[in-house]
């Protein structure tokens, strides 16, 4: 074949292939979300698996609204948020061709005794 009709073919293709591609948008905001608190460590950490680390032991019943940092990445097709005050964690991700979550959306932050040094969520 000759070469330049394949060079030719290729800058063709990748053209194509360029101008296909689809805007995304990144959004930075505080959202208010109903959040259950933790207390403040145990001033003196215990000797045994996680020394030296502290233990948050504390836990409350009682809601607060706190406002949160969101990153929301947005398409055609889906949203995700992204709490990276909670350590980066996908908060939410819609398909928005349908409006559903195929992660769950959870409108409550509530700390809870899962991790080794107590609080997570």
């Amino acid at each position: 074949m000759n070469k330049s009709f394949i060079i030719a073919n290729i800058f063709l293709i990748t053209c194509i292939i360029s101008t296909a591609q689809q805007k995304a948008t990144i959004k930075e905001y505080t959202k208010n979300f109903k959040t259950y608190p933790f207390s403040d460590p145990d001033p003196i950490p215990e000797v045994g698996r996680i020394y030296p680390y502290y233990r948050f032991d504390g836990y409350t019943n009682s809601a607060i609204q706190k406002g949160w940092k969101v990153v929301e990445l947005e398409n055609n097709y889906i949203k995700v948020m992204i709490l990276p005050e909670i350590g980066g964690k996908i908060w939410a991700a819609i398909e928005k061709t349908t409006a559903k979550s195929f992660i769950y959306y959870n409108h409550v932050v509530k700390f809870r005794d899962v991790a080794m040094r107590g609080a997570w969520t």
